[in-house]
């Protein structure tokens, strides 16, 4: 039972966007701004659940439309500024390195504290290059890529 189980921890800190049955045993409740609130990048992320009929793979950006409301905040952020303060930032910029494949010129400095901006930005650079960072999807939001045959049709031939 869920219930049970939440009892076990000492402390609970959930980041929601609204309020639920297990956000009521949380100790403190993070609001966490909507996806009209903050920036994401590549938010359609590849899956086999796209078609390939178009023969493209679609890489976007979402932007913010609007200011987030009150006290809420991007998840991300709230993560990045918990973990400077707690001093283990550069584990986090270690553990980003690896998650998001960066190449060497795009790797994040353990010793520094980056903006989501400033990673989401590294993240595009190190998958589509110098010239396809953070503004560029700002200003175009989206870029489009050939796929190959095998990747239009990933399951032809799999047993």
């Amino acid at each position: 039972m869920t219930s049970e189980a939440l009892k076990n921890y000492k402390f609970i800190i959930p980041s929601c966007l609204t309020l639920d049955e297990q956000s009521e045993f949380a100790d403190l409740v993070l609001p966490d701004a909507i996806y009209l609130e903050k920036l994401e990048t590549l938010p359609n992320k590849l899956n086999w659940s796209h078609t390939g009929q178009t023969g493209y793979f679609y890489w976007g950006i979402r932007q913010p439309i609007v200011k987030p409301v009150r006290e809420s905040r991007d998840w991300g952020d709230v993560l990045v500024e918990l973990a400077d303060r707690m001093g283990f930032l550069g584990d986090v910029c270690q553990s980003m390195n690896k998650h998001f494949n960066l190449k060497d010129a795009y790797r994040l400095d353990p010793s520094q504290k980056y903006t989501l901006e400033e990673i989401n930005d590294r993240k595009l650079k190190s998958k589509f290059g110098d010239n396809k960072g953070l503004e560029w999807f700002k200003n175009n939001g989206f870029m489009s890529l050939k796929r190959k045959v095998d990747e239009m049709y990933p399951f032809i031939g799999a047993s």
